[in-house]
């Protein structure tokens, strides 16, 4: 089985148009939660979100192709320019790979195209409806701008969908299947008939005052998530292939563990079980006992039922050590990204395996006797971290857990 290197990431979110600008946002615990700024949301029960900025303009600029932009969605253009500038970051192009062997796999549960830019499309000869509500647009474009010939396609498990982008695409390259995948996902849910669903099943956060502290993961005040939109891709490549050409490797895609709880449609499984035996899965694909984990990703998506949840799932994964493991939950600065979040949530914990840095978990102040874990309070921590991984656990119970490590230990590693 074949070894996978990480070796090129890309992250738009509300926290900054770059990979650069999200992850020293992240690190020095900005938050990306204000008040709704795209249209007007005065007659919302909920008036706040994590919008991405609007330099965002200017990543679209760069990367996408004129004739396309009129054919693509706001999030198709910024997903689409975020895995340019992974292929960037990792110097892949159309020229550098075997077209057969570079794939693309993208998750996503739809493109933002919305009903009032269906209707006004109507009305224009330069509509490209059809194109504008494929699902698959994303990676499509992406492998006729790279030229890849290897498999494209979009996964969808509501917010699980992009971290299953990053699952399928370590699959492929271990299988031989393909040297290099574009792996990552998209989501733009920020509208009133989305953001009125989900305050209709009682899942966004209601506090919204002021609106920086509204999404506060762990937290005894927790009342919901804050919605949020964001872009982000990692390039997986055959371990062996990154090597030999010499190309900068973040981490090592060390395995991942897919389930489905089979249990509710909304809650999750009780006592955590269920996200438990993803996590433990994900750890014996990997080959990595639980004692090598330094660093936890949370799903952590500020509600009441969730939080509690997973904190009792550490647990029983990592029993006794569960309490020395530093976690965090980045959703308490981005929001929840929707079918985004496995990804920019991998290469948040990416870079805290490259940089050595657990990032804060903000807003989380106030105890929760359900919620006793080292929960990186209001601060970044730097730390030596062997392995870490990011949990994403979906609507429906449809569970996804990635592992990845440092390509090598770190100089003061607890492995010493």
């Amino acid at each position: 089985m074949r070894k996978v290197a990480v070796t090129g990431l890309s992250l738009v979110s509300p926290l900054g148009i770059d990979l650069e600008s999200s992850w020293k946002a992240a690190v020095e615990g900005r938050s990306g939660v204000g008040r709704i700024r795209n249209f007007d949301a005065s007659g919302l029960e909920v008036g706040i979100a994590a919008e991405i900025p609007p330099l965002a303009d200017s990543l679209e600029q760069k990367y996408v192709p004129k004739r396309w932009t009129r054919q693509m969605t706001r999030i198709t253009r910024l997903s689409f320019a975020a895995g340019m500038s992974a292929a960037e970051c990792a110097g892949i192009s159309k020229w550098s790979i075997d077209p057969d062997r570079l794939g693309v796999v993208f998750g996503a549960t739809g493109t933002g195209y919305r009903i009032d830019d269906q209707m006004a499309d109507l009305k224009s000869e330069e509509g490209f409806r059809i194109l504008k509500s494929m699902p698959h647009a994303a990676p499509a474009f992406l492998s006729i701008a790279l030229g890849a010939r290897g498999p494209s396609f979009t996964l969808s498990i509501a917010c699980s969908s992009s971290a299953l982008a990053v699952s399928q695409g370590i699959d492929m390259i271990r299988a031989g299947r393909v040297d290099v995948v574009l792996a990552g996902g998209g989501d733009s849910s920020i509208n009133p008939e989305d953001i009125r669903g989900f305050a209709g099943i009682m899942a966004l956060s209601t506090r919204g005052c002021p609106p920086e502290e509204a999404s506060c993961p762990f937290d005894r005040r927790r009342d919901g998530f804050v919605i949020g939109e964001g872009a982000a891709f990692l390039v997986l490549e055959d371990y062996a292939r990154a090597k030999s050409r010499g190309a900068r490797i973040f981490a090592v895609a060390s395995g991942s563990a897919v389930t489905s709880e089979a249990y509710n449609i909304l809650s999750p499984e009780k006592g955590g079980e269920g996200m438990a035996r993803t996590m433990a899965a994900a750890l014996l694909d990997a080959g990595i006992g639980p004692a090598e984990i330094d660093y936890i990703n949370a799903h952590g998506t500020s509600t009441k039922l969730n939080d509690p949840l997973e904190t009792a799932a550490i647990k029983r994964v990592f029993g006794p050590r569960a309490g020395g493991i530093a976690v965090s939950s980045t959703k308490s600065m981005t929001g929840h990204t929707l079918a985004a979040a496995g990804a920019v949530e991998a290469v948040l914990t990416v870079m805290a395996v490259a940089e050595g840095v657990a990032p804060p978990t903000i807003n989380c102040s106030e105890a929760d006797p359900e919620c006793d874990l080292d929960y990186v309070p209001g601060k970044a921590r730097n730390i030596p971290i062997r392995s870490a991984i990011s949990n994403s656990f979906a609507f429906g119970g449809q569970n996804v857990t990635l592992v990845f490590s440092a390509p090598q230990p770190p100089s003061n590693s607890r492995s010493k």
